[in-house]
């Protein structure tokens, strides 16, 4: 038993032994300051889930809390919503329209349908005007009567006893499932009617993509009315839908005062006999429906003949105008002149004071000087594309003598600038010369003012009453150049040299009125036109 022992000790000193039992022990040191921390952090965890605890039952009451004050609020703006709505209601039942006289109010509704109904601020024979009266003014117009009616029993009694609420007649044919068709309209015109009384109608009839089923009732119901009808307005989109619409003109309209018709027809189309002897205004969308053979039109003062793409014929126009003696404005766009043989028309419209033609035909300007002659013409529109600018130029020549007090020339060349001119220098009682949509340069303006000026120093000016210059709505190529000619003309017109030698002759003090062009990128020239108007305003004053 000694002997391992003494083998032992042999190996393992008794030094190692303690530095071994030292680490042990520190081992073990280790061990329960651990096991120490542990149960410290044991007792922070559970203390931590605690107050996670506490936080949370904090906001579940929390939580609680906010669904109280929900439901209260919502109970408190429903409370408001419901005293809102009293207030309201009260201030309805004190507003003065409660106390006004069915009287009044129908005579307000009146005028609201009569607005609704107005369609005089869209250009007649556009596109604008088609899309607009197609899709949001019929609707609007149709429905006006019976949305004020379904208001209220006072609005509707208000509604039936005002029979010129229900004086407008829109009806509208088309494919589309929202546009009831003219044979389901039948009743609505017979009610419209019979609430309207006796007094004159208005009808806008529309026929967009087709010609609903039915129709033949709505034209015998609207035949019976003929004889009340004072407004015709007439849109035809299609060219085939146009035969079925004559059939309106078998009647007569002896109280209708104005007719529109935008038609979109073919050459041949079926040509339409209007009957309305007291017809004071016309407008015809193409030649092609010119009526062929017309009654006396005594009361017609108003022609406005746009002919687009088709071509005038000698006879129906020579008959229109014919019919006309009383004619006082008329207004012709681009025609193209069918026919080339023409003789100059023994019609004289000693009342037409205006007249407003567009065209770039020669032969349509040869045809103005044919059918048109007018001694006490005071109002004179020339207008079309540059590249006629010398026809219509030559048809200016041709008129002459004229008594014109406005003349208004549109898209003039450079070089026809001195030939209006002196044209205007005939007219001696010209008093408004309007410029528009006219590419200026200084030479083109200053032979322009050239011919309007006395042609030497101290001589008398052609147009004595010249008074108004308008050229807004032209462009001035060279900004500087042109406006130093318009200067100098404005000082000599008024007769302040304003220190430079006057190119123009004697002065006189009759311009009140000078709009100068814009520059070639079409802005104002304000610093001009504030320099031409201390002229004026300095001249007038002295």
């Amino acid at each position: 038993m000694d002997a391992p022992e003494n083998d032992l000790n042999r190996f393992v000193s008794g030094a190692d032994i303690a530095v071994v039992m030292a680490r042990v022990a520190a081992k073990k040191q280790t061990v329960f300051e651990t096991c120490t921390l542990r149960d410290d952090v044991y007792v922070e965890l559970a203390q931590v889930h605690s107050e996670i605890q506490e936080v949370l039952s904090a906001l579940c009451d929390l939580e609680k809390r906010r669904d109280v004050h929900r439901a209260r609020a919502r109970e408190l703006n429903r409370m408001l919503d419901e005293q809102q709505l009293a207030v309201v209601l009260e201030r309805a039942h004190l507003h003065p329209i409660r106390n006004t006289p069915v009287e009044v109010l129908g005579r307000i509704f009146e005028i609201a349908v009569r607005d609704a109904n107005d369609i005089s601020a869209f250009p007649f024979s556009t596109s604008e005007y088609c899309d607009h009266l197609s899709e949001t003014v019929m609707a609007v117009r149709k429905k006006m009567p019976f949305v004020l009616s379904a208001v209220c029993q006072r609005w509707r009694a208000a509604a039936l006893f005002n029979p010129r609420v229900w004086i407008y007649i829109c009806l509208y044919s088309t494919a589309r499932t929202k546009y009831p068709p003219f044979g389901h309209m039948h009743e609505l015109v017979q009610l419209v009617v019979s609430r309207s009384g006796q007094i004159p109608l208005h009808l806008d009839l529309y026929v967009g993509d087709k010609w609903s089923p039915g129709s033949q009732d709505l034209t015998h119901t609207l035949g019976l009315v003929a004889q009340r009808i004072v407004t015709f307005n007439l849109l035809v989109r299609l060219p085939d839908l146009f035969a079925p619409v004559l059939r309106l003109f078998r009647h007569e309209f002896p109280a209708l005062r104005s007719f529109s018709a935008l038609v979109n027809v073919r050459q041949g189309s079926p040509i339409f006999h209007l009957r309305a002897p007291n017809l004071c205004r016309l407008q015809l969308s193409a030649a092609a429906v010119l009526p062929a053979e017309f009654q006396l039109f005594p009361s017609l003062k108003y022609l406005d003949i746009t002919f687009g793409h088709f071509s005038l014929a000698k006879d129906p126009m020579r008959g229109l105008l014919a019919a006309a003696p009383m004619l006082e404005k008329l207004f012709v766009f681009h025609p193209l002149v069918a026919n080339r043989n023409m003789e100059p028309v023994d019609i004289v419209h000693s009342n037409l004071t205006k007249l407003t033609y567009a065209s770039s035909d020669s032969s349509a300007i040869e045809w103005l000087h044919c059918f048109v002659n007018a001694p006490h013409l005071s109002h004179l529109e020339l207008r079309g594309e540059e590249s006629a600018s010398d026809t219509r130029l030559a048809l200016l020549q041709k008129l002459l003598p004229l008594d014109i007090s406005h003349l208004h020339i549109g898209k003039v060349r450079p070089e026809d600038m001195e030939g209006y001119g002196l044209c205007a220098s005939k007219m001696a009682r010209l008093r408004t010369l309007v410029v528009s949509k006219c590419k200026l340069d200084p030479p083109g303006i200053a032979a322009l003012f050239s011919a309007i000026s006395p042609t030497t120093p101290g001589a008398a000016w052609p147009n004595p009453d010249l008074a108004r210059i308008d050229m807004s709505s032209s462009f001035a190529r060279d900004v500087v150049a042109c406006s130093q000619v318009i200067l100098d003309f404005v000082h000599a017109r008024t007769g302040s040299s304003g220190g430079k030698d006057n190119l123009y002759g004697g002065g006189l003090a009759a311009l009140e009125y000078f709009n100068v062009p814009a520059d070639d990128e079409g802005e104002s020239l304000d610093a001009l036109q504030e320099q031409v108007d201390a002229i004026i305003k300095i001249a007038s004053a002295t």
